[in-house]
């Protein structure tokens, strides 16, 4: 899911960027960069069917965080593909 091209574009333009406090809000988060960010950029070891513990406990972290803010997190997942619909577009 996500914007396509977002982080690259975030990263490359860092001045244009402002900290903000943010308390009291609804906050909608893609699911697919969460699970990047917290599993793949964390340095858990990704060899030997992963470290679910450690990426558990970096999860509950984050949400811990989010509810001491009082933000709501809204998580949303895009799921799988569906080949057949794809198909049926063209027709």
């Amino acid at each position: 899911m996500g914007v396509h091209g977002l982080t690259s574009y975030v990263e490359g333009h860092r001045h244009l960027l402002k900290d903000v406090k943010l308390r009291d809000s609804r906050l909608v988060i893609d699911g697919s960069s969460l699970y990047y960010r917290l599993y793949f950029n964390s340095g858990l070891d990704q060899q030997r069917g992963g470290d679910y513990d450690q990426f558990s406990l970096r999860l509950q972290q984050f949400f811990s965080a989010l509810k001491t803010c009082s933000i709501q997190p809204y998580v949303v997942l895009d799921g799988g593909k569906d080949h057949a619909l794809s198909v049926l577009t063209f027709l």
